[in-house]
């Protein structure tokens, strides 16, 4: 009977933490160290890391003056092929 009370606790604070875009959070607090990524490099990360990566990145925007319900976009850092300057072009 504890494993259903558990289970649907644990559906309604999915449930809740999905209205706010807090899943990672609810999932982070249950198996922080449960592993969330496998990077191709062959490198893990965890629910917890990525829980706390995300944390410093609010943080960060924050204090840079974003508030809550707005919008914001973010671009990755990956390296991407650049075109050739128009001099390179002759």
């Amino acid at each position: 009977m504890d494993d259903v009370k558990e289970r649907v606790s644990l559906d309604d604070r999915l449930d809740a933490a999905a209205t706010t875009g807090m899943t990672l959070a609810v999932w982070a607090a249950l198996k922080p160290n449960a592993t969330f990524v496998h990077d191709p490099t062959g490198k893990t990360t965890t629910f917890g890391e990525v829980n706390a990566n995300a944390n410093r990145i609010v943080r960060l925007l924050r204090r840079h003056g974003l508030k809550a319900a707005r919008r914001c976009s973010a671009s990755s850092a990956w390296p991407r092929p650049q075109p050739p300057s128009p001099s390179a072009r002759t």
